[in-house]
């Protein structure tokens, strides 16, 4: 009987829902792709914020990864990533962010590309007459 009652404990205690901590930042960023090629399923927003002493190490980053609708080689969606920051950061001021656009090529090493007409990937280059924008940055005040 009493293992009985500790099960049901455990399995009770189980139940409780866990507090999560937000996130240190939530950046929104708009993401429109529009004729992708069908060997590309997913788009990955990276964003990273930076300290006012060092705008080369950053002291947050998260990503979030969305898939491309596959039928048409869409994504229109305004992406909600959620940074955090790093633990031996903590103590820096936030003062930058960037925030860059990956897609996955399953086939490329690495195999998150940033899409651009510099890339060595036909399929990342943008159709003629756009000028992609895959990379945004800011002040944090």
């Amino acid at each position: 009987m009493k293992a009985i009652i500790t099960a049901i404990t455990v399995f009770i205690i189980g139940l409780m829902p866990m507090q999560l901590s937000a996130a240190d930042f939530l950046f929104q960023v708009p993401v429109i792709l529009d004729k992708i090629p069908k060997g590309i399923p997913q788009a990955k927003v990276v964003c990273e914020v930076f300290s006012y002493r060092d705008s080369q190490t950053p002291i947050a980053t998260g990503y979030t990864i969305k898939a491309i609708n596959l039928r048409d080689g869409n994504l229109h969606e305004e992406v909600d990533v959620s940074v955090n920051f790093l633990s031996q950061y903590r103590h820096l001021h936030p003062h930058q962010y960037h925030c860059k656009l990956f897609l996955l090529t399953p086939w490329a090493i690495p195999t998150w590309q940033k899409p651009g007409s510099d890339s060595d990937i036909t399929a990342l280059n943008p159709r003629a007459n756009s000028q992609p924008v895959v990379e945004v940055s800011g002040l944090i005040r």
